[in-house]
């Protein structure tokens, strides 16, 4: 027969045994938690790394001269005496692991000048894409692809846009006006044309 602190003893342990489990099963939950909250931080601030790339690689294709640019399915961008030039292979390898590749394609055009699948190349349009890809703090493989059309507004040659860029002008000597130093403001663009300007 037991007795009554012997069976008190036992059931002390059972509570400490008991309290001990939740412990367990609690932190090990909250570092879970701590685990897969640091790992999306991670993830958070590579997709923002990421996206920083892909618009660098926009913008530096974009400041490279139009007639200096040509068509490329793997190209890679190089930054030497304060200007961007665009290499055809690719990618390059960034920071983090990341690697961008950028591309410069064709843009096709009908018959009524709208971009369209199929059509004639345009040579005062081109493509741009800038993609990078990298792996994630999860182990996954991850690609930000970003792009864009560039018009060869300044020296158009080909029939779309070069006799429509005849019908535009440009009045910035009203009213024009930078706002909060950031937007330009009340700049005016006419069409003297009788058709509509693409």
């Amino acid at each position: 027969m037991y007795s009554k602190r012997a069976f008190q003893k036992g059931f002390t342990m059972l509570e400490t045994l008991v309290a001990v489990g939740i412990a367990a099963i609690f932190l090990s939950g909250m570092v879970s938690l701590l685990f897969i909250a640091d790992r999306s931080s991670e993830n958070a601030l590579l997709s923002e790394d990421a996206l920083w790339y892909g618009s660098q690689g926009i913008e530096a294709l974009q400041s490279i001269a139009f007639s200096d640019l040509s068509l490329t399915e793997t190209g890679s961008l190089s930054f030497a005496s304060n200007q961007w030039s665009l290499g055809t292979s690719g990618p390059e390898t960034l920071e983090n692991g990341m690697q961008r590749t950028v591309r410069v394609q064709e843009v096709l055009r009908d018959v009524d000048c709208v971009i369209a699948a199929v059509g004639t190349a345009d040579e005062d349009s081109l493509f741009f894409e800038s993609e990078i890809s990298w792996i994630d703090a999860s182990g996954r493989s991850q690609t930000n692809t970003l792009e864009t059309l560039r018009t060869n507004w300044e020296d158009p040659q080909g029939e779309c846009f070069g006799e429509m860029a005849n019908f535009i002008t440009l009045d910035i000597s009203t009213d024009a006006n930078w706002h909060g130093f950031k937007q330009l403001r009340d700049i005016h663009i006419t069409n003297n044309g009788t058709e509509d300007v693409i």
